[in-house]
């Protein structure tokens, strides 16, 4: 059951990565997802300008533990993305 939960939250942690990153092309469909893409933006910047942890991994760290699996102490990019 933890272990269904880690999983989404690290499907859910990497579809915001990627809507912070590549969302903006969203605007040629809809301009409405501005509203929802710069406060996203702005999360996703200072996230990584101020090296800190998004809550996303230590939810997912928390699903983790609860499953006795794995946990990680970096970040969910440099855990998963820059290994």
């Amino acid at each position: 059951m933890y272990e269904i939960a880690a999983n989404l939250t690290l499907i859910v942690h990497f579809t915001f990565v990627l809507f912070v990153v590549f969302g903006a092309l969203l605007f040629f469909v809809t301009t409405k997802i501005v509203f929802i893409h710069i406060p996203a933006f702005i999360w996703g910047s200072y996230i990584e300008l101020t090296h800190s942890i998004c809550p996303l991994t230590y939810l997912e760290n928390l699903f983790l533990h609860k499953a006795n699996l794995t946990t990680y102490s970096e970040g969910f990019i440099q855990n998963y993305l820059m290994p």
